[in-house]
């Protein structure tokens, strides 16, 4: 039945429908037939009976009651075939005008290729069913052209991102070829830079393989938000010896995947010293809300735009670029967390803090013991 085309299943369904209607109708027909039909005959088949007339009294009528013949039944058969037969060609030919406005409607969609996302169909008009499926169709149109975007801002920035270091370790090596003999400061200063650069693409394939491993983890440990933020600020305080930091921590349990949660909530923390003012303060707090652990990472550094806060969870992404080279990084912190913790079923939210910098704002929903639940794949 799936291999019928819809033109097809219409008439097939509309002609059962008929002959079912046929065989009640004729049934009724046979019925009636037999005891309500009258006939008048002058030639009598079965029991008379006389009935005066008022207008002549002297004259008299005869009338008899008789059964239809095979003639007649002959007749009707013929008669409800014919009509079921031209119904059915006439619901053929009626549903293929109806569907008419699909074939246009799915040609004009056969029109659109991987190369044509941002096309929407806008010259099309039918009933409101079809008008629907037209707009939930331009909806999804929208929705594959910004998933390909991402993807292809994400394959630049990756490809930027290699391209960068490589670019910078093959001009040094490059530079120390020219010298007919190079001095011991000359290796060792190009050696420095092929280090830094080596260890800035371990860090960002590391990141990448975090970003592809987002998927299928198990989300079944039992977690102390406030233990595990105490946990990151004491190894993130070796890396900025000259912040200030502002820590509130009360006892929050909820149900996560341990290691990939801390990898979110780390980023957090780092994005807040990497982008922090000289002598800043970093607030780090925990709290219990209805039904939610909620996490807050404020720090008095750069701040976001308005405008670059609406891409700041996209990978890749940097407000100034030239200020985020000299920091370091590759814009994939803020994506990883995101990924991470919306699998986990909670939300992370920004907003400026309100005498300078960013204020970065994560709940979680609160551990129950009836809750088992994974990673979306």
């Amino acid at each position: 039945m799936s291999k019928i085309s819809l033109r097809m299943r219409v008439t097939l369904i509309s002609a059962v429908t008929l002959i079912a209607a046929c065989l009640v109708l004729a049934a009724l027909i046979v019925y009636s037939s037999k005891v309500l039909i009258i006939d008048f005959s002058s030639s009598p088949k079965s029991e008379s009976t006389q009935v005066s007339s008022e207008d002549d009294q002297d004259s008299m009528v005869e009338f008899e009651y008789t059964y239809p013949g095979r003639k007649f039944y002959r007749y009707v058969d013929i008669s409800i075939l014919a009509v079921l037969g031209a119904g059915v060609v006439a619901v053929y030919f009626a549903t293929g005008f109806a569907l008419k406005p699909v074939n246009t409607l799915c040609s004009k969609i056969s029109e659109i290729d991987v190369t044509k996302t941002g096309q929407r169909i806008d010259d099309f008009t039918a009933g409101k069913e079809l008008n629907d499926l037209k707009t939930a169709f331009n909806q999804l149109l929208e929705r594959t052209d910004e998933a390909i975007q991402r993807e292809k801002r994400f394959s630049a920035g990756a490809a930027h991102e290699l391209k960068t270091p490589l670019t910078i370790i093959k001009t040094n090596l490059d530079v120390l070829r020219l010298s007919d003999k190079p001095t011991d400061e000359e290796y060792a200063q190009t050696i420095s830079v092929v280090e830094d650069q080596t260890d800035r693409m371990t860090k960002l394939v590391k990141d990448l393989f975090a970003m592809t491993a987002l998927e299928g983890y198990e989300i079944s440990d039992t977690v102390r938000l406030d233990l595990l933020m105490g946990q990151i600020v004491d190894e993130c305080k070796a890396l900025a010896p000259d912040i200030h930091w502002q820590i509130s921590l009360s006892p929050c349990t909820v149900t996560a995947n341990e290691v990939m949660i801390k990898h979110a909530l780390s980023n957090l923390v780092q994005n807040a010293i990497k982008y922090n003012t000289a002598d800043g303060t970093i607030a780090v707090s925990v709290r219990n809300d209805e039904t939610a652990c909620v996490v807050e990472v404020a720090d008095t550094g750069i701040g976001i735009s308005e405008e670059a806060a609406q891409h700041i969870f996209e990978p890749f992404y940097r407000e100034d670029k030239s200020r985020s080279r000299k920091i370091g990084g590759a814009g994939l912190g803020l994506a990883i967390a995101y990924d991470i913790i919306t699998d986990h079923g909670g939300t992370i939210t920004y907003h400026p803090n309100h005498t300078q910098g960013s204020v970065f704002v994560v709940k979680l929903q609160k551990h129950s013991l009836s809750q088992s639940c994974c990673a979306a794949d």
